[in-house]
């Protein structure tokens, strides 16, 4: 059989390392994309993945979680190491909606260029709910009373501030090391704010990006509920905001205080 006689004939030893070698020439730069739900990445992650058509590595949702089937909390480490594994291979672009920890940035903040875009914590509560049928199939009470709303409302804690992914934890604690660690990043983006986001990866990327609308949901048409819950939303996400205004002070100057939503650039914003 040909494949037989392929097989015996050529070594393919060495064949991983030649093929990293390969996309070192081919691409200087090493990006991971700390991808949030809900906040634009889709159309980030399809400009990046054209540039680096034969170096990228984009984790399967639907895949990792048949793979890691367990809590929360174990299907978000099984995929921040998936993650780490392909970035330690050299991929020039790593994606993946997966925290990312201080250890994970001491190992490879040397080697990759870290992105990520922040979205005004409610709306992107909101935005999940309508776009999620899983959520969706729940009713705004039910939902308000769900594991899921809090770990909703607590995105980036969970993703960059170590809160446990399966309950309880420092919700103070994990706002400081959320802000230590994206100010580690070389773009943190909002979504409200394109020209800022482009201007970042401008000057630190050094390539244009535009972000038009992907992956929007077809169900958020119901504007009783989404009024209804961006009452307890607006109190859940309180944390969230902190360290999304952190980053929001830099591109527009905060308005008076007043409550957890009050003032907040980019509060309101459409999906």
């Amino acid at each position: 059989m040909l494949i037989e006689a392929f097989v015996r004939r050529v070594n393919l030893t060495g064949l991983s390392a030649a093929a990293k070698s390969l996309r070192t020439r081919m691409f200087r730069r090493r990006i991971y994309f700390a991808h949030i739900p809900k906040s634009g990445g889709t159309s980030l992650s399809h400009m990046m993945r054209a540039r680096y058509p034969v170096s990228y590595f984009k984790l399967d949702e639907d895949a990792s979680r048949e793979a890691c089937p367990g809590a929360a909390g174990e299907w978000m480490r099984f995929k921040s190491r998936m993650a780490s594994y392909h970035a330690a291979l050299g991929r020039n672009f790593v994606q993946a909606h997966a925290p990312v920890t201080r250890m994970m940035l001491d190992r490879f903040a040397d080697e990759y260029q870290f992105v990520t875009i922040l979205r005004d914590p409610v709306d992107r509560a909101l935005s999940s709910y309508f776009f999620d049928p899983r959520l969706r199939a729940m009713t705004p009470e039910a939902f308000v009373k769900s594991e899921r709303f809090s770990i909703e409302a607590n995105v980036l804690g969970h993703f960059f501030g170590e809160l446990d992914w399966d309950g309880g934890g420092d919700a103070n604690r994990a706002v400081a090391r959320a802000i230590e660690n994206l100010e580690r990043f070389d773009v943190v983006g909002l979504l409200e704010y394109d020209e800022d986001l482009s201007r970042q990866f401008r000057e630190k990327i050094g390539f244009q990006v535009r972000l038009p609308k992907r992956n929007v949901g077809s169900n958020r048409t119901d504007n009783d509920i989404e009024a209804w819950l961006r009452g307890p939303l607006t109190e859940a996400c309180a944390h969230d905001y902190r360290i999304y205004n952190h980053f929001a002070a830099r591109v527009a100057a905060p308005s008076v205080d007043g409550g957890a939503n009050a003032g907040l650039v980019g509060s309101g914003a459409g999906s």
